[in-house]
């Protein structure tokens, strides 16, 4: 079997990737179990740390779960209109109007009131809060 040189680095450096991420993953793993083995809540400082939140905007399905665990984990009431985050619905239909809709911040997802053959692209926009 005859490989180029560009073929034989590009597989080498996949296996080369997929190994240091199994390795990391496993050493992931691991410290995690200790870490949560040997956790004291009354002494641990939630302050030390940084979290972030990631969001793929081009994998969106429009489902609101981001917003809804943004206003979970931020204390922002249900009842009431206010988004940290939300999801925003874009429609283009073939006509060349565009609607932009997000109902409840899109917390409660999307209902199809447009028929799907008037509609020439859709997709999903979440805004996030940036905290």
């Amino acid at each position: 079997m005859k490989i180029s040189r560009r073929e034989f680095t590009e597989i080498g450096c996949k296996v080369i990737i997929g190994a240091v991420t199994g390795i990391v993953i496993i050493i992931s793993l691991f410290k995690n179990n200790i870490a949560a083995a040997n956790l004291n809540e009354e002494n641990y400082d939630w302050n030390k740390h940084y979290w972030g939140f990631v969001v793929d905007s081009y994998k969106c399905i429009g489902c609101g779960r981001c917003a809804y665990a943004c206003k979970l984990e931020n204390h922002v009431p249900f009842d009431e209109p206010w988004y940290r985050t939300w999801v925003e619905r874009y429609r283009i239909k073939k006509d060349g109007e565009i609607n932009i809709d997000s109902p409840n911040g899109g917390v409660d997802g999307f209902n199809d009131d447009i028929p799907a053959e008037d509609i020439k692209k859709a997709f999903y926009v979440p805004k996030l809060c940036n905290h």
